[in-house]
């Protein structure tokens, strides 16, 4: 698995830095209901017929994640984390494998796309 991901480094390109995702939030989330506020307060960035979607920046993956899955469990859809990589290639991906190790340690169902994969 790891090597897998070590040979996205040079596909993985940095953001604009910009105040906060939602910056970045119109061209994943383009064909979903976008900001939606959920039942038990908080607000989705995506929601997809299938999918509650936190859109977040790398280095706040663990944030991310959390965020996700309280939005799965308000809403019933599989969580899904869409992670904008506003530093250089090398950390976002260690912020990628950080994240991926937890959903693994945990066997979350949570789905995870980098900003270069919706494109």
């Amino acid at each position: 698995m790891r090597i897998l991901f070590l040979c996205l480094i040079g596909s993985i390109a940095a953001l604009p830095l910009f105040a906060d995702e939602r910056d970045h939030q119109d061209e994943p989330c383009a064909s979903m209901r976008q900001e939606v506020s959920l039942p038990n307060g908080s607000r989705a960035d995506c929601l997809s017929s299938t999918h509650a979607i936190e859109v977040e920046f790398s280095e706040n993956w663990a944030e991310g994640l959390g965020q996700a899955l309280s939005y799965a469990g308000s809403t019933g859809l599989r969580p899904g984390i869409f992670l904008l990589c506003r530093e250089k290639p090398r950390k976002c991906l260690v912020h990628r494998l950080r994240l991926e190790e937890a959903i693994a340690a945990w066997e979350l169902p949570v789905d995870v796309w980098a900003h270069d994969e919706f494109r």
